[in-house]
């Protein structure tokens, strides 16, 4: 992973599937040095708020209406694909990070997952990499992966965005040092 341009993100949805992105961060980084960051909240696309979704990340509209004062990009992720196209393209993307990366992945636009599929970037997920630390070897929750690294996590801050995105950034970078950077 030594020299990779590494796009660690999360998202948080209006759902689990065919549904609509709701706020995506990521952190830029080579090695540890971050390079860039940013965290977006959109409207969703669906007529409705998905009451066990924003159980979990608390984006009601009044929420996404407070992170959204004096902004200009669109109400909706779908419609700002190539602002985030443009984003890997600016720093030469060429590896994906994230926690859950089957879930995450999803939720790219196509040029960024036809990109994927011919090999134009690899992958890392931090769930399925560090499986070994978890009973069973099940794949640990973003919390138990931090834990186990002694890395702080606040419960209260888990499942927005920007949070998890830098606590699989931290955990990303914990696993590579354990690793050697391979």
């Amino acid at each position: 992973m030594r020299n990779k341009i590494n796009f660690i993100f999360d998202t948080e949805t209006n759902g689990l599937n065919n549904c609509s992105v709701l706020s995506i961060s990521f952190i830029i980084c080579k090695e540890d040095k971050i390079l860039d960051k940013q965290t977006r909240y959109y409207f969703p696309k669906e007529n409705y708020y998905n009451k066990h979704a924003i159980a979990v990340n608390g984006l009601k509209k009044e929420v996404i209406e407070k992170h959204r004062k004096d902004i200009d990009y669109p109400l909706y992720f779908e419609d700002d694909y190539d602002w985030l196209v443009d984003v890997f393209n600016e720093f030469n993307v060429n590896n994906i990070v994230a926690h859950n990366t089957n879930f995450d992945l999803k939720f790219l636009p196509d040029e960024i997952k036809n990109n994927l599929q011919n090999q134009e970037y690899s992958i890392f997920c931090t769930m399925q990499q560090n499986r070994d630390i978890a009973p069973n070897n099940k794949a640990p929750s973003l919390i138990e992966a931090c834990e186990n690294y002694e890395i702080t996590f606040d419960e209260n801050e888990a499942h927005s965005s920007d949070y998890d995105t830098l606590k699989a950034y931290e955990l990303f970078i914990k696993t590579m040092i354990k690793r050697g950077w391979s």
